[in-house]
Formats: C-alpha cells, structure tokens, sequence
C-alpha cells in the first residue's frame, strides 16, 4: 500500500512539472506562463500561498512585478521586499522551517495570514536573478529534500519563463526601432 500511494505521488509529480513545462514551452505571456507554475507549488505543499516577485530591469524594489497563488498569497505582499533583500544577500533558496526562531532574520509574524514557516527561491538566469518564488505556510514545517528539490524544478521553470518573456519584449523592442 505504502509503495502504491509512493508511486502515485510520484506520477502526480511528473505531471504538474510536464504542466509547468507546457505552460513555459507555450506561451511567452507571464499571465499564462507562470500561474501553473504558482498552483503547482501550492498543490505538492500545504502552503498559505506562493508569490513571485519578478525584479525590473533597472532592479528598483518599489516596481516589483508580482503574480501569486492562494487563500493568503495577496496578505503576503507586505513582506515581498524583505524576502528579496534576504534572496539578494544570500543568493540561494532560503528555508525558515520556524519563524518564531528567526525573527531577527525575517518578522512574518503578523497579520492576519502570520507565517510560521517560508521558503524562499531564486529566479535565475546566468548570472541574473530575476526574482523569487516563495510561499508561506501558518504553521511551522519540515521541508523535505523532495519537496524543495520540486520547488527548485518550479523556480527553475518560471526562470525559463520569464527570460524568454523578457528576450521577446527586448527583442520586440528592437526591431519597431
């Protein structure tokens, strides 16, 4: 029985990433591209919400794009700025497994969604971040090497997405010069 609903997680698991994938290979508009990225992340976790913070070119913090999935997704934003300042200083996945232990790194505590617990993961391409995925859960959690081996695939993809939006538009851009 055990092997049997591992084996089901599993399929399920290929199938959200060939989602994802589908979504990123298909369209190179963001509002198509990134939400089955989004509903993914929060369909394998039990988190609040995912966010996306996608950082401008000219990397100003007070022009964040922002897309987001889930009950307590839109409450979260309050904290979308510190989130990016801490992905920007460590430049890897952040993982806080308990808020309440990690206050002088990051106070999400409040409000009425508070979150105990976030993982945060880098947008990149080449040497660029162009920005982070993270989500939110109201209790403490324990992230598996599993779930943030999946979650690192989905930030992956929604790299791909957002780059090859981003090579459209400049090169859009350039040819009606």
């Amino acid at each position: 029985e055990r092997m049997r609903v591992r084996v089901r997680s599993q399929v399920d698991e290929l199938r959200l990433l060939l989602q994802a994938s589908l979504s990123v290979a298909s369209s190179l508009n963001l509002e198509q591209s990134l939400p089955p990225i989004l509903d993914g992340a929060l369909s394998v976790t039990d988190a609040e919400g995912a966010r996306l913070l996608l950082v401008p070119f000219d990397g100003r913090h007070d022009k964040l794009q922002t897309h987001f999935a889930g009950a307590g997704a839109a409450d979260m934003s309050a904290f979308d700025t510190d989130v990016l300042k801490l992905i920007e200083a460590e430049g890897e996945m952040i993982r806080i497994e308990n808020v309440a232990r990690a206050r002088t790194v990051l106070d999400v505590g409040a409000g009425p969604h508070a979150l105990q617990a976030i993982i945060a993961l880098p947008l990149q391409h080449e040497a660029n971040l162009l920005g982070v995925l993270w989500l939110g859960y109201t209790a403490p959690h324990q992230f598996s090497r599993e779930e943030t081996d999946l979650l690192t695939t989905l930030s992956g993809q929604a790299a791909v997405a957002v780059a090859n939006a981003r090579l459209f538009e400049a090169s859009e851009g350039g040819r009606q010069q």
